[in-house]
């Protein structure tokens, strides 16, 4: 595919905006807290879990974890639109599982009024007010949260992330530099300009939508959204990475996936796979997965 439109050019102040919203999390007592459920099987428990967020938001999510033996954690978060599952069959394979909803999102949706017309222009007015650096924020926290109650029983962090929880899983590992490896499937939030311009779902479709019947907030909504653009996070991020892009995608279209692995530093590995956003997504990126766990329980990655 070709196009005009030309790749975005980061905000001057980018460094300083994303400094300023670390110091304000920095300021929230994440205050987390598990509360068990049940046993998985022996050795292995789940929890729910809670903690304290950016705009002093509380955040909902869960935990498997194993109390016999120090593990892995993979750390997720839910997709656009959508909710975190609880992943059995990752922790089975001998790893710590930390999953959350970022905030207007599955266990976490009552934490914030949405805009009416789509998660994504929920405070669009401000980069400083717009629910994306909260979501980014949500990451980071839960992160900070996994660390106060579990540093004992966690050998390595891994942040994953699949479309929205993709580009989420980018930005805060970019941002905090926390993360020991960063695994991202088909990461959304990747050139915005264009991304608005292409018939595709999910939160481009609802940007299009707005600037459809509100043309005069053109100007004021993609420049709050260039500082949530994936491309500018990728070449800060200082951990390893396997990246994975789907070819064929109604939802996150390749050539702007591509244009974050573009971004990305020589240490990421990138994997191919024919679709992604489409009904045997579970069976296509299985293998995906299986290198993720693969990765996780390695003493170093070697690229």
């Amino acid at each position: 595919m070709k196009t005009n439109t030309l790749i975005p050019k980061c905000p001057i102040d980018f460094d300083a905006f994303w400094k300023v919203e670390l110091n304000k999390l920095d300021e929230v007592n994440p205050a987390p807290s598990l509360t068990f459920v049940c046993d998985i099987e022996p050795g292995l428990k789940q929890y729910q879990l809670e903690f304290t967020s950016q705009n002093r938001v509380r955040i909902y999510g869960y935990a498997l974890i194993w109390e016999t033996q120090k593990a892995p954690l993979v750390l997720h978060t839910n997709g656009y639109n959508s909710h975190v599952d609880i992943q059995y069959d990752w922790a089975k394979q001998g790893v710590n599982v930390l999953g959350f909803d970022t905030r207007g999102f599955g266990r976490s949706q009552e934490s914030v009024e949405l805009h009416a017309d789509g998660h994504i222009l929920t405070g669009f007015e401000r980069p400083q007010t717009s629910i994306l650096a909260a979501c980014v924020c949500d990451y980071i926290q839960a992160h900070r949260a996994a660390k106060e109650l579990l540093s004992a029983k966690v050998s390595k962090t891994v942040y994953y992330g699949f479309s929205f929880a993709g580009a989420m899983a980018i930005q805060a590992a970019a941002i905090s530099n926390e993360a020991d490896l960063l695994v991202t499937g088909a990461p959304t939030f990747g050139w915005h300009e264009l991304r608005r311009q292409l018939p595709i779902n999910g939160s481009g479709a609802e940007v299009r939508a707005f600037l459809d019947q509100h043309p005069s907030q053109e100007s004021l909504l993609m420049e709050s959204l260039n500082y949530f653009d994936s491309l500018h996070f990728a070449s800060k991020l200082t951990c390893p990475i396997l990246v994975g892009i789907g070819l064929i995608d109604e939802t996150v279209p390749a050539i702007t996936v591509q244009a974050i692995i573009d971004k990305m530093p020589s240490h990421r590995m990138r994997r191919a796979f024919s679709h992604s956003h489409c009904e045997q997504d579970e069976l296509i990126w299985q293998t995906f997965i299986d290198e993720m766990i693969e990765l996780a329980h390695q003493d170093e990655v070697n690229l």
